[in-house]
């Protein structure tokens, strides 16, 4: 088969609904439809991919409410640090 071919079965196999996997994973989901595909041509053809991550994000965290405005009532309750300060100015 043609590149070109390779190339159309990684895209259905990357953009799917259940895409976006890893090397391998999108490797061995091409392997099973054709099987002359090699792990170089995903690699090539992942690098191709203006959308893809190559590196984790550094310093990044999530968090999740369990309830709507619970983020909020987070930093509400925080204590104040200079409380004194606060008292002068009142």
């Amino acid at each position: 088969m043609s590149q070109e071919d390779k190339e159309n079965i990684l895209r259905k196999i990357y953009y799917n609904e259940d895409g976006f996997g890893s090397i391998n994973e999108t490797y061995k989901e091409a392997k099973k439809q054709l099987n002359t595909i090699t792990i170089e041509d995903t690699k090539t053809w992942l690098e191709k991919q203006k959308g893809r991550q190559t590196k984790a994000y550094k310093g990044f965290n999530s968090y999740v409410a369990d309830e709507p405005l619970e983020d909020r009532a987070r930093v509400l309750a925080r204590p104040y640090r200079n409380v004194e300060r606060l008292s002068e100015v009142e």
